[in-house]
């Protein structure tokens, strides 16, 4: 897998670090990361991506931003 695409739930509190590191550690293993616009936003970075168009642009998508409470 080549691309892979990341989602999040902006309010999810521990999302941005975690976006970052995640970011950061992929692109060190040379994989390219797509990002919706607002997910981007979390970290500095600029897209243009919607969330729909997501699938079809990744190999693989990672959701990052929450658990039901129990």
């Amino acid at each position: 897998m080549k691309t892979i695409g990341i989602l999040t739930k902006p309010k999810f509190p521990d999302v941005k670090p975690i976006l970052k590191d995640l970011v950061s550690w992929l692109r060190e293993h040379e994989k390219d990361v797509v990002l919706d616009s607002k997910t981007a936003a979390l970290i500095g970075e600029s897209a243009t991506h919607q969330k729909p168009q997501m699938a079809a642009l990744a190999d693989m998508l990672i959701v990052l931003g929450g658990m039901a409470p129990c």
